[in-house]
């Protein structure tokens, strides 16, 4: 019996006969699966438990599947992964549309003030590669559809843990990428450092609510009414209390969705640093020299995982040279900065 059990946990384990074998890196099915690997994988976990009585009169008292159930549980995870690693790679193919900024200065674009050494951008009118703009733009959009038919295919299916380790995977590695690539640029024009903060906007505030259930607002408080609504309808309390049970239940469910949507919410915002990381970002490249140095002196800098070489970077990238530019890039290099 217990040889049979192995025997069907095996047979789970086993990659499906049948169809094409990219179907389960489909996100549903390889969901489902997942699911269905882990349920298998527990219940296996407490078979000994659930028939130990009888077990013990036929087999010894040691007797465990726990191996055939950590197969299932990998099988399971195996199938997961590989949808990740599918979904990446088509996030990434997406994300090759912004060419990595390229051809967004516009002619004309002079950096630096031309009257002084100070650290102020002078921003000309300049006509603007507006084909490459909207191509970019197309680009976030397709990245954040992307993450919203996700949101919708497995925020039902997988459970809420586990969605959101997916969810911060797929984000992290997006957000990462464009990090990636603006620090890459090692000379930002005056162009460059208007469109891209503009171009990635929506991404970079919308990236987390297209993969998150809506916050809703609870418009049924399940309480009887009060003041003039109550005066208006004498003789209905019977049908009051029969609404409010009603209502009640409803109501618990719509607080229990509203505190499981919040908790989504905070846990993904831990697990997606580099969100806040590229907003930051991308608010460098449009303030004064003045303000990043006073960030770096703050602390919030740090805080948000810019290393003194990644600051140092985008300052030499960004500002022409000047005593406060020099200044600035000596220290950062004394506190640790590299490739300076």
């Amino acid at each position: 019996m217990c040889a049979v059990v192995v025997d069907v946990a095996d047979l789970v384990a086993a990659p499906p006969g049948g169809g094409s074998p990219g179907e389960l890196q489909l996100p549903y099915l390889a969901a489902l699966r997942h699911n269905d690997c882990h349920y298998i994988y527990q219940a296996l976990l407490a078979l000994p438990q659930h028939f130990s009585p009888r077990l013990q009169r036929l087999v010894h008292r040691g007797v465990s599947f726990a191996a055939p159930a950590a197969r299932v549980r990998k099988a399971g995870d195996d199938c997961l992964e590989a949808m990740l690693l599918k979904q990446e790679e088509e996030l990434g193919g997406l994300a090759d549309g912004l060419e990595g900024f390229a051809s967004l200065d516009g002619p004309g674009a002079i950096r630096g003030c031309p009257a002084c050494t100070c650290d102020y951008l002078w921003r000309p009118r300049s006509g603007k590669p507006q084909p490459v703009v909207n191509k970019c733009r197309k680009v976030v959009m397709q990245l954040l559809h992307a993450f919203r038919r996700l949101g919708s295919v497995l925020r039902g299916v997988l459970p809420p843990a586990v969605y959101v380790d997916v969810a911060a995977r797929l984000v992290q590695g997006v957000c990462t990428r464009l990090i990636g690539e603006i620090m890459a640029m090692h000379d930002i024009s005056v162009d460059e450092s208007e469109q891209i903060p503009r171009i990635l906007e929506d991404l970079v505030s919308g990236a987390l609510d297209a993969l998150l259930p809506p916050l809703t607002a609870d418009t049924s408080s399940g309480k009887p009414p009060r003041g003039r609504d109550a005066q208006a309808q004498p003789g209905k309390l019977g049908a009051q209390r029969v609404q409010r049970a009603e209502q009640q239940p409803q109501h618990a469910q719509q607080q229990q969705a509203q505190a499981l949507a919040e908790a989504m919410r905070r846990s993904l915002e831990e697990k997606t640093p580099s969100v806040m990381k590229l907003r930051e970002l991308l608010e460098l490249l449009d303030i004064r020299l003045l303000e990043i140095r006073r960030r770096w002196a703050d602390g919030r800098l740090q805080a948000l995982g810019f290393s003194a070489g990644e600051v140092a970077h985008v300052v030499a990238a960004l500002f022409d040279h000047s005593d406060l530019r020099r200044d600035f890039l000596t220290q950062l290099e004394a506190e640790g900065g590299h490739g300076i």
